[in-house]
């Protein structure tokens, strides 16, 4: 089982796990803000063979860039229909916000339990 998270580059000040990440299962991309997470990486992320993707971004109000966690949230939103139709599933993605290592640990697991 495979799962790619994408994550906002400031949840680094929240969730210093991810710089220490030593699930072999668990694959994570550093992005400026979430918001530059775009439908088709998302699906080609998919289109590798990942079974699951986690977004995660800032908590409404604490975006440097205003808005990013609300865009990346309406991307993964689009991109769970899209699963859907093509016969994937919506769940296999999902957006989070995080403000600890406890919830990136409990959102890890959720996503692992989620592709099983």
């Amino acid at each position: 089982m495979e799962i790619v998270a994408f994550c906002c580059h400031n949840s680094l000040d929240n969730i210093p796990a991810i710089r220490k990440i030593k699930d072999t299962s668990l694959q994570v991309n550093l992005l400026p803000c979430s918001s530059k997470i775009e439908v088709g990486h998302l699906l080609s992320t998919f289109e590798k063979g990942v079974d699951g993707v986690m977004v995660i971004g800032c908590s409404e109000g604490e975006c440097q860039f205003v808005d990013g966690c609300l865009i990346a949230r309406g991307r993964v939103l689009y991109t769970k229909r899209l699963l859907n139709e093509i016969g994937l599933g919506e769940n296999r993605i999902e957006f989070f916000t995080l403000s600890s290592d406890e919830e990136f640990a409990n959102a890890i697991e959720t996503m692992k339990e989620r592709v099983r």
